[in-house]
């Protein structure tokens, strides 16, 4: 026993009931001080506050002052605070064994049994109740409830694992297991069911009985693969596994059962000449690639047939496209096979097929690091260059080159296409700086830094030019009393600029940041700041519900402000990839791109384009719409002066459904075409469509907004007649004739035709006084 100083000593260390309790035990360890232990334990009693700390309390009072009553105290506070059914199976557990009470054990234990639901605690209680109250009925409804717990075989196999760790009772493990047999189904599930039974029991009679069982049910040559596993490794019966690997044999027909069958082989008795023989048929229809990598890693290292792992690597190969893929199975070639020629091949094909620049980089570092090829290498940085439309791509690549010893006209390349790329001062600064560190060429980085330096948007971008030319140019003094000078009158108008920089962290609508550069450019005349601006307000509507007139908003800006046409084709060519969808969306930009396109040649041909997109569009669609062509026609004749293309396009409207409007302004674009005889047969078309006096009436008036030959007019009205199958009709049309063309002595004549059609006098009285209304401005 440790000595009461040495106690007193670990007292301090004390902070919860149950280490009061141990010490306290430890205490009453011969010779036992009772006094000092009674003091630990009534410290202990302070702190307790959950079930536990009351039934260790009480049992250290049986076992140090065999004191059931001061125990059983303790043992009611622990019943007035248990909760949970672990709680009470434990404190049935203690009255058990401390007070030998199996009576009121019985109690807590049922409680604890009815209540609880984690399969875990339902073992620990099966256990106290077998061992405690020896209930074998209560431990059998027990296991029944963990039974209707499981879902899967693996919980079966967790918890008869846990109940052998536990209590290393094998049997109620057995039980456990015997009920999930019931739940067990197909052969797979079999053999990893008599895995289980062999892990946790060895109980090699049960396996045998399963596996004859589903040995009679085999069908396919996985199930004998299977099955002979089990007998081999399970069942430990080798003329039985041999056995069903011969019935696999006459089960296999294809691909995957003659590689079940390599395997098979391989695993189970390493014979050599039957897994090649088996893999090779399985060979042909083999198509995943991450099995066909497998298999060729296996037969290269422990089979050791380096022609038929070469085999599987080619059609491994054929699966493959990334560049992660591919070097991965150079680097396994590398590895298996030893093979650097074969793997310099799948690298070679890897560049060929891949567009990537990151990609391509990424290979040539794994090209290097597998084979030390920078001649091959060389070659993919060439490639990712002429890929690459990023400025740290293009970073990328001048850092790796270098780094495999690159040469300097091609480092220039790369750095001037950067140039190219970069936008902005910022970017343009990384660019003088990668010349300097890169080419040492201190001609052409202050070439690079000026440029930084026009396009400045702040006066943070300005000092950081500042600060490069001072670091590399300090010889050029008078680069850096302008540059100086200009950071002194932006330091003086930087109350502006931070009035500026607020209104632009507050923009939100495009009209904000529009108001913004208009002041801006009043104000300041800073198009490099109202650039930035200007992109933004892109980006915001990029983002946003497609709306054609913010974009022409904006491109109005672009144009006012800066007149920088590229940018404005780069708008005009991202709406029409990417946010057009309706035929009137691709007119507008149409009219968009020759409204503010400065170069008249290049508006039209980007009109253009954005037309025969559109008439696309229309041939695509299910439901085409003749207007839609007709519209896309107009605008080729009237705004691209392409009188064939409209004509195309007219022909493609009249193939389509159509009405009498339609008809006619087909009829209206084909006189100016000079195509009357396709007008007239259209205009013609528009009159058969109608079906009263009233469409004639507004097919005319609508027609005489297109077009000014009266006498063409005339002659249509007047063939509509022939449309009209009653009086009431008849009237009317007269009447509208009087009205569209004012021409007294046509519309005389047009009233003696209808007289014919009259039948009674009242229809011809009708008559009379409409022709006395209509053609002398009175009834009577």
């Amino acid at each position: 026993m440790a000595s009461k100083s040495e106690i007193e000593n670990l007292e301090s260390n004390c902070k919860t009931a149950i280490e009061f309790i141990n010490l306290a035990l430890k205490a009453l360890e011969e010779p036992p001080d009772k006094e000092y232990a009674t003091h630990l334990l009534e410290k202990a009693e302070n702190l307790c506050s959950v079930p536990v700390d009351y039934i260790r309390l009480a049992e250290a009072y049986i076992i140090g002052f065999s004191d059931k009553e001061k125990a059983d105290e303790f043992y009611e506070e622990a019943e007035d605070n248990c909760f949970e059914p672990i709680e009470s199976a434990e404190l049935g557990h203690s009255i058990a064994r401390f007070l030998g009470d199996k009576d009121r054990a019985r109690e807590f234990l049922g409680s604890a049994a009815k209540d609880a639901k984690k399969p875990t605690e339902i073992l620990t209680i099966i256990s106290y109740v077998k061992s405690d109250i020896g209930d074998e009925s209560l431990a059998k409804q027990l296991m029944d409830k963990i039974d209707s717990l499981c879902k899967s075989l693996d919980d079966y196999k967790s918890l008869a694992k846990s109940i052998i760790a536990e209590t290393n009772d094998k049997q109620s493990a057995k039980e456990l297991l015997k009920k999930a047999e019931n739940k067990v189904s197909g052969i797979a599930d079999y053999i990893k069911f008599c895995e289980f039974i062999y892990e946790l029991i060895g109980d090699i009679d049960w396996i045998n009985n399963i596996l004859e069982e589903n040995a009679e049910d085999a069908q396919f040559t996985k199930d004998f693969t299977l099955l002979a596993t089990a007998y081999k490794n399970y069942s430990k019966d080798d003329e039985k596994a041999k056995e069903m690997l011969e019935s696999a044999k006459d089960y296999a027909m294809k691909g995957d059962e003659f590689i079940d069958l390599a395997f098979a082989y391989w695993n189970l008795y390493q014979d050599k000449e039957a897994s090649i023989k088996f893999f090779e048929k399985g060979l042909i229809d083999l198509n995943d690639s991450n099995k066909l990598l497998e298999i060729a890693g296996l037969i290269a290292k422990e089979i050791k047939d380096v022609n038929l792992a070469k085999k599987f690597f080619e059609k491994a190969e054929t699966k493959l496209t990334s560049a992660k893929d591919l070097s991965n199975l150079a680097k396994a070639i590398i590895n298996d096979l030893s093979d650097k020629e074969y793997a310099k091949e799948i690298y070679s094909r890897a560049a060929d097929s891949i567009d990537d620049p990151k990609d391509l980089l990424k290979l040539a570092d794994e090209l290097i690091s597998a084979l030390g090829d920078t001649e091959m290498a060389n070659s993919i940085y060439q490639k990712s260059f002429e890929k690459a439309e990023k400025l740290e791509i293009l970073f990328d690549i001048t850092d790796q080159s270098i780094k495999n010893n690159g040469n300097k006209e091609f480092l220039r390349k790369v750095i001037q296409k950067a140039e190219g790329i970069a936008n902005g001062s910022p970017e343009l600064n990384l660019v003088g700086q990668k010349i300097i560190s890169t080419l040492n060429d201190k001609n052409y980085a202050e070439k690079v830094l000026l440029n930084a330096e026009e396009v400045v948007t702040s006066l943070k971008e300005l000092k950081d030019v500042a600060a490069i030319v001072n670091e590399h140019f300090p010889e050029n003094k008078e680069w850096i009393d302008r540059i100086n000078i200009k950071i002194q009158k932006r330091e003086e108008n930087q109350a502006k600029y931070d009035e500026y920089q607020k209104l632009e962290n507050d923009a939100r609508l495009l009209k904000d940041y529009l108001n913004l550069v208009d002041d801006l450019m009043a104000t300041l005349d800073d198009p490099f700041y109202a650039k930035k601006l200007l992109g933004k307000a892109e980006s915001l509507l990029n983002n946003e519900p497609f709306n054609i007139d913010n974009y022409e908003k904006l491109i109005i800006s672009i144009k006012k402000h800066l007149n920088d046409n590229n940018w404005i084709l780069s708008i005009i060519n991202y709406i029409l990839l990417n946010r057009v969808k309706f035929i009137f969306d691709y007119i507008n930009l149409i009219n968009i791109a020759l409204s503010h396109i400065s170069d008249d040649t290049i508006a039209k041909k980007i009109a253009l384009d954005i037309l025969k997109k559109a008439e696309t569009v229309i041939d695509n669609s299910d439901k085409k719409l003749a207007y839609d062509y007709f519209k896309l026609a107009k605008i080729a004749y009237e705004k691209l002066n392409s009188s064939n293309l409209a004509l195309e396009l007219l022909s493609k409207a009249e193939k389509c459904e159509l009405n009498p409007y339609t008809l006619a302004n087909i009829g209206g674009l084909e006189l100016k075409l000079d195509k009357p005889d396709f007008a007239q047969m259209n205009f013609q078309k528009a009159i058969a469509n109608c079906n009263s006096s009233s469409d004639i009436i507004n097919l005319i008036t609508f027609l005489k907004t297109i077009n000014d030959d009266n006498d063409l007019l005339v002659n249509l009205y007047l063939n509509g007649k022939h449309i009209l199958n009653s009086f009431d009709e008849m009237l009317i049309w007269a009447e509208g004739f009087v009205d569209l063309f004012k021409d007294k002595n046509l519309s005389q004549k047009v009233y003696n035709e209808i007289l014919a059609y009259a039948n009674n006098k009242e229809e011809k009285e009708l008559i009379r006084i409409s022709k006395k209304q209509k053609l002398e401005g009175e009834y009577w």
